[in-house]
């Protein structure tokens, strides 16, 4: 799933580069790029302020993503538990 979202990242609306014509993939990137939002911070920072190579600021991307899925089908089975 990891790999879909990271994928599916490069469909997500930049500055500088021509908008994609299909409107599900574009909004499908936008929705992975959201769900990314933290480590995208992160890496932006690292690269301005730190000089990470590329390897790390993938790897972390991966792994944050990864553990947001976890933390969210945690809290949805602690939901369900629940009742």
């Amino acid at each position: 799933m990891e790999a879909l979202a990271m994928h599916l990242l490069s469909y997500a609306p930049q500055v500088g580069v021509p908008r994609v014509h299909d409107p599900g993939l574009q909004l499908w990137g936008s929705l992975a790029a959201v769900y990314h939002a933290p480590a995208l911070l992160l890496n932006d920072f690292a690269c301005q302020r730190v000089h990470m190579p590329g390897f790390i600021l993938c790897g972390d991307l991966i792994v944050s993503g990864y553990l947001l899925s976890l933390v969210i089908v945690r809290f949805v089975w602690l939901m369900f538990r629940g009742r």
